[in-house]
């Protein structure tokens, strides 16, 4: 399944003991183009999202291991997703902390 489309492991650095990783797939970059699109930004700030996207998965997955407690790949994601959607749409880090807190 790595080279598939399932194929993204987030996580995995085991120069830094992070070996856990987790499996995903990039169903959240929705969100990034939805946000640029209502603020009237170009592809480059959609494609920025993305990345802040999988950066925020990527260091949840570093330390906190989803499959450990067989929870699905997508609570990182969703919680990704909202930090993106309110960085992205100018929202305050009180509003994005929420907006997190809602998610989980």
């Amino acid at each position: 399944r790595e080279w598939d489309s399932n194929g993204t492991n987030f996580g995995y650095n085991p120069r830094l003991g992070h070996t856990a990783g987790e499996f995903g797939h990039n169903d959240f970059y929705s969100v990034a183009v939805a946000a640029a699109q209502l603020t009237g930004q170009d592809g480059a700030r959609a494609l920025l999202g993305m990345t802040l996207l999988d950066e925020i998965r990527g260091r949840l997955a570093e330390v906190f291991s989803l499959k450990s407690y067989k929870v699905d790949h997508v609570v990182h994601g969703a919680v990704a997703a909202a930090a993106t959607y309110g960085a992205m749409r100018g929202a305050t880090a009180e509003q994005i902390e929420s907006a997190i807190g809602m998610v989980v």
